[in-house]
């Protein structure tokens, strides 16, 4: 049986940040409260990562654009921030878990983390969540 390289790790890692972009705050029965992408800006990946060398022209100028990220951690972490005044959140909603997608809407969680209960009590209630994956290396 082979072993995979950590160069295939780091695949895995760009992969799952590329493709499993969608977060769903979920109620403490795993009814899903709210889903978002990283396209919303209350939503990041936050874990370390840092760009490779780019590539050149013909003249020896670096091509913007052309270095490759790497990320630098065997942790993925996606970030959701939520306020009560957010007008998908209801004072009175309770949210326990996060869950990661691969689509907008519908599909199978690929993984969930659950923490402790928070109930969204007014507008001024903020509610940071940071759902975290691990990946292996070797």
């Amino acid at each position: 049986m082979a072993q995979i390289k950590d160069v295939a790790y780091q695949d895995l890692r760009k992969y799952i940040q590329n493709n499993w972009k969608y977060i769903a705050l979920q109620n403490e029965n795993g009814t899903e409260v709210i889903r978002l992408s990283p396209t919303d800006n209350r939503v990041q990946w936050i874990h370390d990562v840092t760009t490779g060398e780019p590539e050149y022209d013909d003249y020896d100028n670096p091509i913007p654009g052309t270095g490759t990220t790497i990320i630098t951690t065997n942790i993925l972490k996606l970030q959701i921030v939520l306020s009560g005044s957010d007008s998908e959140i209801n004072n009175g909603t309770t949210v326990a878990q996060t869950a990661i997608y691969n689509v907008a809407v519908g599909g199978e969680p690929f993984t969930q983390e659950v923490f402790e209960p928070f109930t969204f009590g007014s507008d001024q209630d903020k509610l940071t969540v940071v759902h975290e994956i691990l990946v292996p290396t070797l």
